[in-house]
């Protein structure tokens, strides 16, 4: 909840809190002459300090193990896990690889291509993009290294994690299709390399 709306929070809580004490001190002493409370005006008082409150529902806790922002929190956590690896396009047109370690821009059209998976390329609100923590540029398909595993597995290092490359995307990893230049790795050097999809 942004800084303006805890002021507004505080403020209700205040006034509420002064309403109560007033009301309460009005039943014991009469301040004001003539007032007549029943159960039906203590009713009407506590539901018209609980509509006050309504707006701030998120800041409610109930018994200290069950908080509403907490659990939006994570509701909105889990949202974000669908595009965990996917490419994920704003409004205005800029294109993103999202992973656990936030969204990074893309360099060229080639490298957009290979990271993409079925889904393509998913169309995502400003909202839903701020959430999203900005992380480094991915480097080139292009332009990066690739290696070669085991005689047939070919895989591009991006920023120092493995790509696997399948077949189809072979040709646009090596327009030749020549994979003998490849480095040939070990399968302890690849094991050293995380994974990044």
């Amino acid at each position: 909840m942004p800084a303006r709306d805890n002021k507004i929070f505080i403020c209700v809580c205040i006034l509420l809190a002064v309403l109560t004490i007033l009301f309460i001190l009005n039943l014991w002493y009469k301040i004001i002459p003539h007032s007549y409370v029943d159960k039906y005006v203590i009713v009407l008082f506590l539901t018209v300090i609980g509509l006050s409150l309504l707006p701030f529902a998120d800041k409610v806790k109930i018994g200290n193990l069950f908080e509403i922002q907490r659990l939006k929190a994570k509701i909105e956590e889990v949202q974000l896990y669908q595009y965990l690896g996917e490419i994920i396009k704003t409004p205005q047109g800029d294109i993103f690889y999202y992973d656990s370690e936030g969204i990074h821009r893309l360099p060229d059209k080639e490298t957009v291509d290979f990271l993409k998976t079925k889904k393509g390329e998913i169309l995502v609100t400003v909202e839903i993009l701020n959430q999203m923590k900005n992380s480094y540029p991915i480097e080139s398909v292009k332009t990066s290294e690739k290696i070669r595993w085991g005689g047939q597995h070919i895989f591009v290092v991006l920023n120092h994690k493995k790509y696997w490359v399948s077949p189809t995307d072979l040709t646009a990893i090596l327009p030749d299709g020549n994979t003998d230049k490849i480095r040939q790795v070990t399968d302890e050097q690849i094991r050293l390399i995380p994974s990044g999809k």
